[in-house]
């Protein structure tokens, strides 16, 4: 009588909770415009990381067109001007691509 006891209650909390995580959804991160330009004033100003750039340019962005083409420039840019040391993630040209980039985000 036990065990059918525990097997039923285990069976309704496994079902609760398989229940619950099919409405909640899986957790979704969105890059949104306001983290690319935080990003690029970091990046500007010295004090964001490698990893900080490495891991914009690796996710993917399908929801907002414009967002994609500034990764995508960026991508270019990285490929060009990037030093990938501490301080300063860029040269010179670099960082004054990226300040027109953001200047032009700010904009939009």
């Amino acid at each position: 009588m036990t065990f059918f006891a525990t097997f039923i209650l285990t069976f309704i909390v496994i079902f609760i909770a398989l229940l619950f995580f099919w409405l909640k959804g899986s957790p979704v991160y969105r890059v949104e415009k306001h983290n690319v330009v935080r990003l690029l004033e970091l990046v500007i100003s010295g004090q964001a990381v490698d990893n900080d750039w490495q891991v914009f340019l690796a996710y993917p962005i399908r929801h907002d067109d414009a967002l994609a083409q500034v990764q995508a420039r960026c991508l270019e840019l990285t490929e060009r001007e990037y030093l990938g040391k501490g301080g300063q993630l860029f040269t010179q040209q670099g960082l004054e691509e990226l300040r027109l980039m953001l200047e032009k985000l700010k904009q939009n």
